[in-house]
């Protein structure tokens, strides 16, 4: 008789660890749904500070030229209001783009080549502090205004802001 109640105890407590299992696991799935995109993204995140402006470089840019292009530094004062670092060269959130779909050619810096010093002294822009993020692209020679689009949250259409930016 003992070696049932025996058995009846181990199932028992098998199915109240189950059950508890069940609920931390869905427990924490419910959690992870109700995360909004503003705690998602609250570790980098920036805002505008400033105007959009572009500063011309010339035909040629470290080396690097296209027919009929001239290079742009495109800049945009920025406040950092995450809690991580941003890459001012690198993490703006901005698109550029002209009337025609070739008007405004990206400038992709190619990091591979890149010593291990040299990106250790990249410029960064600390949470809470304000700096100029930029981006670097080729205009078709001719075009006189381009548009840059920002966003302070891609996740976010509404965060959208758009710019029309004058060339020299």
């Amino acid at each position: 008789m003992r070696g049932k109640y025996r058995t009846a105890n181990i199932i028992l407590t098998v199915v109240l660890l189950l059950a508890l299992a069940f609920h931390i696991f869905t427990a924490s799935v419910i959690g992870m749904t109700e995360i909004d995109s503003a705690d998602w993204n609250s570790g980098w995140a920036m805002e505008l500070t400033g105007e959009i402006y572009a500063e011309k470089i010339g035909p040629e840019y470290q080396g690097n030229k296209k027919a009929g292009y001239e290079f742009y530094r495109i800049k945009a004062g920025i406040r950092n209001i995450g809690t991580e670092i941003i890459y001012p060269e690198s993490d703006l959130f901005m698109s550029v783009e002209g009337e025609e779909y070739d008007d405004v050619l990206y400038y992709y810096e190619d990091f591979e080549e890149k010593s291990a010093f040299v990106s250790g002294n990249e410029p960064v822009i600390p949470a809470g502090q304000e700096g100029v993020g930029e981006m670097i692209v080729q205009v078709r020679e001719g075009v006189s205004e381009i548009r840059a689009v920002y966003y302070k949250d891609y996740a976010d259409e509404e965060s959208r802001q758009t710019f029309f930016v004058a060339l020299d």
